[in-house]
C-alpha cells in the first residue's frame, strides 16, 4: 500500500482503472429492478431524442484528457 502512495496522481488513476477491469470481468455485479427501470427509461429517452446524447467514446476521451 506504501507504494501505491508513491505513485502520482495519473498513475494511481491508471492502476485503479485497471484494476477495477480487471474486477468487473470476473464479477457480475446485481442491479436492482429500480436501477433496471432508470436505466430503461434513460434509453428511452435517448432513443427518442439522440441529438442530446453524446456517445461513450466521447465522454471516455474527454475524462482521459481531465486526467
Amino acid at each position: 500500500m506504501e507504494n501505491i502512495k508513491k505513485l502520482d496522481l495519473k498513475e494511481r488513476i491508471t492502476l485503479w482503472k485497471e484494476l477495477w477491469t480487471s474486477i468487473i470481468k470476473e464479477v457480475e455485479l446485481p442491479i436492482s429492478e429500480e436501477e433496471k427501470k432508470l436505466l430503461d427509461h434513460r434509453y428511452k429517452k435517448f432513443q427518442d431524442n439522440h441529438e442530446h446524447g453524446r456517445p461513450w467514446k466521447e465522454i471516455y476521451n474527454d475524462l482521459e484528457t481531465y486526467q
